[in-house]
């Protein structure tokens, strides 16, 4: 295979899957604020950007 088209094709997929994954969170937030209570949607608030800070590809670093 082509290495420019396996490169397009990733960059393709990796965008796909970050603005999936904003989407999802944008779908999610009225079900965060109706459903939990203040409490529960403030632990949900400090778990979410934890889980975030792990990069799909594994080379992201938190310092």
């Amino acid at each position: 295979m082509n290495p420019y088209r396996k490169l397009i094709m990733n960059a393709a997929l990796f965008g796909v899957s970050a603005f999936g994954a904003r989407f999802l969170n944008f779908l999610l937030t009225p079900f965060y604020t109706r459903v939990l209570s203040s409490t529960e949607y403030g632990i949900t608030d400090l778990i979410i950007p934890g889980r975030k800070s792990h990069h799909p590809t594994g080379l992201h670093w938190n310092r």
